[in-house]
């Protein structure tokens, strides 16, 4: 999974800095581990590190019901309560996201 990517780094690079978010974070630590001499620095947005915190930590439990019955109701509904769950700020002020979307 990891040399497709690699492979797409032009060779004169020799050093490179790796940002990477969610599960993608798992992945660069590996990568970063693999490859040290060549990782400059690792940063790390929201990464879920389950050996290293508990799943209360890393999911909001209170949300799975609200989850599990808008997936229920179709694709529209389980994609809006995803977004409520995640930026609740959007239904405040929906030009937040329309600014990200666009």
């Amino acid at each position: 999974m990891l040399d497709p990517l690699l492979e797409q780094i032009p060779q004169q690079i020799e050093r490179y800095h790796v940002v990477a978010i969610s599960m993608g974070s798992m992945l660069a630590s590996h990568w970063a581990h693999l490859d040290s001499n060549k990782v400059a620095s690792l940063t790390l947005i929201n990464p879920s590190f389950a050996r290293y915190s508990p799943i209360q930590e890393r999911f909001n439990l209170r949300a799975v019901p609200k989850l599990l019955s808008a997936r229920l109701r179709g694709r529209d509904s389980f994609e809006k309560a995803i977004l409520d769950v995640t930026f609740p700020d959007h239904v405040i002020n929906p030009s937040i996201l329309a600014y990200h979307l666009a």
